[in-house]
């Protein structure tokens, strides 16, 4: 993230519920958000647009359903 400087980071391959077992390489996205030290939107869905970019500036994450 630092290197890249990027506006918005999105995280993937984090331990959910539906993951079960397997789930237990990965660790949960809480530590994520914690070490990033950038502000965190939760979303539904995500439409960025050049306008909104400033909106959802930080980590990005999506709900899990």
């Amino acid at each position: 993230m630092r290197q890249l400087k990027s506006t918005i980071t999105i995280p993937m391959h984090y331990r959910t519920k539906s993951l079960s077992v397997v789930g237990l390489m990965f660790s949960k996205v809480d530590k994520f958000l914690q070490i990033s030290g950038k502000r965190t939107t939760e979303v539904k869905t995500l439409d960025i647009s050049k306008e909104n970019l400033p909106e959802y500036a930080g980590v990005v994450t999506m709900l899990y359903e």
